[in-house]
């Protein structure tokens, strides 16, 4: 049952109020009185009534000046005012408009003319507060970051906001289009139930069958809305697409992270298996003939080989900070190539040029093992059609004005340097903008996790260094790390 409307009635003489009271409670209204002018100013603050019965002739304050301070209150200035006026003429009645008043009642007042008049004026501003009720919730609706469609008991949309447009592109008739055959099934017999109005009907996690994005997931709640018969449905999809990624990306980095676990126990068990291959090998050559001691040699040299390339994967499964050290960047790219060697396949040519005199730099190892890596493995990836890769070093001496156009974190000083350069198909500039962008990722992601070249500037930030890239769509890619030399970190650290 709606709720009585509430009448305030301003009035000083109490004849006046008991007829209107009277008249007003007979029809229902709930009637509240003030005597004065403040204390009907007090009292609307309290109640907000539906309407102001207001004498214009008090005391205090006069109707005009009431209605004038009801119209400037934000909270007040919407409800309806009728005045009530002993006055004739044409001059009060425009007094009273300019004051804010919606209707005049004459007094003494007709009992019907009273009645009609509050009747429409309550119903009138009914109207507007379920309009602006009503504005309120589209805008709410229309604005929310959640997707939210209204359908019936068959799923056809009655309306969608503009995060479900955006959410799955192309709006489809019915609301079950929108998800896996299995899970469309389920909510189709699950809202042709019929349960009680006002319940929430469903709430899940699921792929989208229909979206904008490839892979697009959403937490879905759905609740049947109580409207006539309880046959229209509110439903809300959240997009927790970013979420389920980092869920897989964590996952993956979990595994990863065990796996590198696993291997530092396996390199070790096995490089004492290659150490007792390579020790019984010299024995047998110290007393073998030629021919056995050649292939002795050859047992030595597999095994010494089996040995570096452990030590490579041992290097790279450390993940943890260790203590920065003088580190021969040479031996790091030496053990580097031993892996990606057997990476590359036959399309790939790769070029590897060391100087001989290279600096060390005070380093982490298995941390720059692990840039080198990324950066061949991208550049191997970013050549599916085969092409050439150069894999090189040196040394140089930067100016500030040199550096100043390698990078905005660049400074002077000397430096070595190692650079991984493809022939493949190059970045463009957005890609090239967010290309060190923790998870992202151009590459599908069930093969990459979107951290590799954001862990690459993390390690040679945390070297002192930094990074310089060169590309063009369609003509490649090269990175090139500046690590400072050994000599530079000691006047550093002096």
């Amino acid at each position: 049952m709606p709720k009585a409307s509430t009448v305030l009635v301003v009035d000083d003489d109490q004849v006046s109020r008991e007829l209107l009271q009277s008249l007003l409670a007979s029809e229902g209204y709930a009637v509240l009185f003030a005597k004065s002018g403040f204390q009907a100013l007090e009292l609307a603050k309290r109640i907000l009534p539906d309407v102001v019965l207001l004498d214009i002739v008090m005391p205090d304050l006069d109707g005009f000046e009431v209605c004038r301070k009801l119209r400037a209150d934000p909270a007040l200035r919407q409800i309806p005012i009728i005045l009530l006026t002993a006055l004739e003429g044409r001059s009060s009645r425009l007094r009273g408009l300019a004051a804010g008043a919606d209707e005049f009642l004459t007094k003494p007042v007709d009992p019907i003319e009273l009645r009609t008049r509050v009747r429409t004026i309550t119903d009138l501003n009914r109207f507007r507060q379920i309009g602006e009720e009503r504005e309120r919730f589209e805008a709410a609706v229309a604005h929310s970051p959640d997707a939210i469609g209204l359908t019936d008991a068959d799923g056809r949309l009655l309306h969608a906001n503009g995060a479900l447009v955006r959410l799955v592109g192309q709006v489809p008739a019915r609301i079950f289009d929108c998800f896996p055959g299995a899970t469309a099934e389920v909510l189709k017999a699950r809202l042709s139930a019929r349960d009680p109005t006002g319940r929430r009907v469903e709430s899940f996690e699921t792929p989208l069958a229909l979206c904008a994005a490839p892979g697009a997931n959403a937490d879905v709640t759905v609740v049947r809305l109580p409207h006539s018969d309880g046959a229209i449905f509110e439903f809300i999809l959240r997009d927790i697409t970013e979420r389920k990624q980092l869920e897989t990306q964590i996952l993956r980095l979990q595994r990863i992270e065990l796996l590198g676990q696993i291997a530092g126990g396996v390199v070790h068990d096995v490089n004492n298996l290659l150490m007792s291959v390579i020790g019984n090998a010299e024995v047998l050559e110290r007393n073998a003939p030629a021919e056995v001691r050649h292939r002795t040699r050859l047992i030595q040299q597999s095994a010494e080989r089996g040995a570096t390339l452990l030590r490579g994967i041992l290097m790279f499964a450390r993940g943890a900070d260790q203590a920065l050290k003088p580190v021969s960047v040479a031996a790091v790219m030496h053990e580097t190539v031993e892996i990606v060697g057997k990476l590359l396949g036959g399309k790939i040519e790769l070029d590897v040029v060391t100087p001989a005199d290279l600096p060390a730099v005070m380093g982490d190892a298995s941390q720059l093992h692990q840039v080198m890596m990324n950066l061949c493995v991208n550049a191997r990836d970013a050549m599916p059609d085969g092409g050439r890769m150069q894999f090189e070093s040196g040394v140089v001496t930067l100016s500030a004005n040199d550096a100043r156009t390698i990078a905005p974190d660049a400074k002077a000083g000397d430096f070595v340097t190692v650079s991984v350069g493809d022939s493949g198909t190059g970045m463009s500039p957005e890609v090239r903008e967010r290309l060190f962008d923790p998870f992202f990722t151009t590459k599908p992601r069930e093969v990459s996790t979107g951290l590799g070249l954001a862990t690459v500037l993390r390690v040679i930030r945390r070297h002192h260094g930094f990074i310089a890239v060169e590309t063009e769509v369609g003509e490649g890619t090269r990175f090139t790390c500046y690590l400072p030399a050994l000599a530079v970190m000691k006047s550093v650290a002096a």
